[in-house]
This record gives structure tokens, sequence and C-alpha cells, in this order.
């Protein structure tokens, strides 16, 4: 049973409408079957009692006369029908008067006749008893034997008959069956399968055709029916899940804004701290000179302390300057703002300003090739480059040697290089080597806070320009900014 459970619907539909085809054929052919049995039997009684009838009409005077002899006579020409096997009379008393018997059969007549007459089917034999009588007088009774082997041929015949039918209507039932079971698997298969594809890719815009008008139509409708509303629940889910994966990005990007917004706090602290301790200690210990010992000082040593002091202001200065670049450009303030300007002039200015502020070691080397000087970019951001590019090749040069300044310029793009031959950058701070804060591992000592380089490439990235740097530790570093000349910049 479990088997036929697990068998398809195609398979059950044609198991059940066999089962049923074969069950009614069986039927109809025991019926049929059994109906011949008995009308058979019915005439072979009919014929019997006939015969006998006949029989008693022709031996009732050979009865009343005591004519044995001519009753037997009689009886052998009964007994020459081929079922006959034995033909016996019995007097009135139940003595036997004559008999007859079939050469070669093992059949006999019974010592008395029986008791009622009538017919009695015994195994492959039919007896009948018929009462003779004349003129209403009982004069004895007849008592015929016959085989039924006839009728046992003829439900043997028909029995062969009905298993050819059964067998032919069985195969014909089956092959019928196979073809109309697919009107109603067909459709159901089809749900199956649709129902099976949707659970695997999870793809609800597929659909049934509906195929008939009866039940499994209806279905069919109420199957498309409940894909249609979870299509639609679907696309409400997922658009709930794109708005949450929205507002999680943008939490995520908050928090990590956040975080990088506390580390810049935490860095500009730790900046401060130390940036403007060693200034404000230079201020405060040149003035506390100037006014203990002012008058003792003459005027040289007075004015040594005086540039001291201006010195570490402009530091200051310009360090609270990168601060406030910084704080522009993390607050989206900071714009580029191009105008016309002389390039090579503001080159040369940049230059001589580096160099008078460098140490005697320092020789800072400008060349270039001006194919046009006259360029559309922002003054301030301009300096914002090349002055903290020349700024850091000298500050990362500790031991002199040449700084080396290329500017070329065309219609379309200027090239501005520096080149150093001081500490280098190590290759494991290249990836951080323009977030705000950070200084290379091999800086040691020298003073700097970090905030160079990340002001340089946001200036660079205003103008829409690209900044590319080499470097080997020990060796030096070589940087190269290119930026548009024609005031273009990005939105």
């Amino acid at each position: 049973m479990r088997s036929v459970l697990r068998t398809s619907i195609g398979r059950k539909l044609t198991l059940v409408i066999m089962f049923t085809s074969g069950v009614v054929l069986l039927l109809a052919l025991v019926f049929f079957v059994g109906y011949e049995l008995i009308t058979f039997r019915q005439a072979m009684v009919r014929d019997l009692t006939v015969l006998a009838q006949m029989s008693a009409e022709n031996n009732a005077a050979a009865l009343a006369f005591d004519d044995a002899s001519a009753a037997t006579a009689n009886l052998a020409a009964l007994t020459a029908k081929p079922s006959v096997l034995a033909a016996c009379i019995y007097t009135a008393t139940g003595a036997l008067f004559a008999a007859h018997l079939r050469d070669g059969v093992s059949s006999t007549c019974p010592s008395s006749p029986p008791s009622t007459p009538g017919y009695q089917v015994l195994r492959g034999r039919m007896v009948l008893s018929q009462a003779i009588s004349l003129d209403g007088d009982a004069l004895g009774t007849i008592y015929v034997d016959a085989e039924t082997h006839a009728m046992r041929e003829r439900m043997e015949r028909y029995a062969g008959i009905a298993a050819v039918i059964l067998l032919v209507g069985t195969a014909f039932a089956l092959l019928l069956s196979t073809r109309l079971q697919r009107v109603i698997s067909d459709p159901i298969l089809e749900l199956t399968e649709t129902a099976t594809l949707v659970a695997v890719k999870k793809d609800y815009s597929v659909r049934v055709a509906r195929r008939s008008d009866d039940e499994i139509g209806v279905l069919t409708d109420a199957f498309n029916e409940m894909l249609e509303r979870i299509q639609q629940h679907a696309g409400a889910l997922d658009a709930e899940v794109v708005m949450r994966r929205r507002i999680e990005e943008e939490l995520r990007k908050a928090l990590a804004k956040e975080k990088e917004l506390a580390e810049l706090k935490s860095h500009f602290v730790s900046m401060a701290s130390h940036e403007f301790r060693t200034p404000l200690t230079t201020i405060l210990a040149a003035s506390d000179s100037l006014k203990r010992y002012g008058r003792r000082m003459t005027p040289t040593q007075q004015n040594e302390r005086v540039e001291k002091i201006q010195a570490q202001v402009r530091h200051m200065t310009d360090l609270l300057e990168d601060v406030l670049v910084i704080g522009r450009e993390e607050s989206g303030k900071l714009r580029c703002v191009p105008e016309q300007l002389d390039i090579q002039a503001l080159c040369n200015q940049l230059v001589q300003e580096v160099q008078a502020t460098a140490a005697a070691t320092h020789r800072l080397v400008l060349s270039g090739t001006f194919l046009r000087r006259e360029v559309m970019m922002d003054p301030k951001l301009l300096r914002q480059i090349l002055g903290n590019l020349l700024t850091n090749a000298v500050k990362y040069s500790p031991g002199g040697g040449t700084v080396e300044i290329d500017v070329r310029a065309d219609a379309r793009v200027a090239r501005l290089a520096v080149q150093d031959h001081g500490i280098g950058i190590a290759p494991e701070d290249r990836d951080r080597l323009f977030e705000p804060f950070h200084r290379g591992a091999n800086v040691g000592a020298i003073a700097g806070s970090g905030l160079g380089l990340a002001i340089t490439k946001k200036a660079v990235e205003l103008h829409g320009g690209a900044i590319a740097v080499d470097s080997m530790p020990g060796q030096g570093t070589k940087f190269v900014v290119t930026l548009p000349t024609d005031g273009r910049v990005p939105v």
C-alpha cells in the first residue's frame, strides 16, 4: 500500500481505472458464465424430463402387463442418447422392473427409486425420476442417469473465452487509461512542477495555464491568485529589505563618519598638545628672556629673540590654518574657486619663501617648461599643494641636500614634480599616506602634524587632478601632481 502511495498521480489514476475496469469486466463475465451454466442445466433438465415422460408413456403398457422384455427394449432406445448412462423402471412397490445400462460404463440402477420425483445434480452426473401412470393409476417410476460432461466442456470453453476477453479488455483498458488519465494528471503535474520551481528558484512570476472549467481549473485559478499575492508581498518585502539595507548602510556610514571624527578629534588633541607645546615653550622662553635681560642685550640679540617668537607664531598660524582646511573639507565647505594666475610667478614665490625658512644645508632648485604661464586655478589651493610638498621635502631631508622642483604647463595640464633625497616612505605607510594625522613610522623625532599630505590630496582632487608618489626608504621621495589648466572642476 505504501508503494502505491509513493507512485505518481498518473499511475494511481491508471491503477484505479484498471482495477475498476477489471472488476466490472470480471463481474460481467461471471454473470454471463453463470447465466449460461444455469440456462444449460435447465435445458438439460428439460431434455431429460421429455425423454423420461416419453419413455414412461411407452413403458406404461409393458409395466401394466408385466412385460419386462418390452420395457427393456424401450429403455435401450432411451440410452441411445449419448449423455444417458442408465435407465431403470421400478414397480409401484419400488422393485426393479427393467433396466438398461450403456456398455462400458460403471453406472448402476439403485436398489429403490428416489422417494420424490425430480432431478438431482451429483458430481459429473444428473439423475431424474419420473412417475409412470396409466389412466390416472400409478404403475411405477422411471429413473434416468445422465452424465454432464457436455455442460463441463461448455463451461471450460466459456471460461477460456472469458479469460481471453478479460485479457484483451484489460489491455484495452490499460491503453485507454494511459491516455485518458492525462486529462486529469497533466494539469496536476503542471501545478506540481510550477510549485517546485517556485519553491526552488523563488520565482513568483510564473503562472499555470487553465485547461478546463472543472475543479482542476478552479484549483489552477486559486494557485495563480496565490502566486500573485505572494509576488506582491515579496515585492513589498524586497522593497522593505532594500530600504532597511539602505538605512543600515547609511547608519554604518554615519557610524564610520562619527568614528572617523572621533579619531580626528583624538589625533587633533594629541597633535595640538604636542605641536603647540614646543612653539609656546619657545615663545615663553624668548619673551621671558627679553623681559628679564632685555636691557642688557644688544639689539642683535633682541632681534634674534623677536624673530624666534615670530617664527613660532607663524608655525602655529600655519598649523591652525591646516586644521581649519581639514575642518572645512570634512564639513564639505572646502571649494575650488579657479581664477587666472601666473603659475611660473607663483612657483618662484613659493620656492623663495620655503628657501628663506629652510636651513643653509638645503637648496631648492626650480626648473620648468612653461608653454602657458596664465592658467585657471585656485591660488590658495595651489599654494597648499606646492607649499606642503616643498615643506615636507625640506623637513624630511634632515641631512640637507637638494630639493628639485620641475614644473611644466601647457594649454591642457600643469605637471608639478617635487623630488627630495631624504628619509623616504616605508612601504607599509603607502596605503595611509594621505590620511589626516597619519605619520610615517620612520619620521622619528621630526616635528609634524600629519595634515599636509591630506590637504594636498584634497586640493588636487578639488581641481580634478591626480597625485602620484614614488619613494624608497633612505633614498628620497618624488611627488608628481597633474592639474588641469582650463579651470574646469568636477561637480
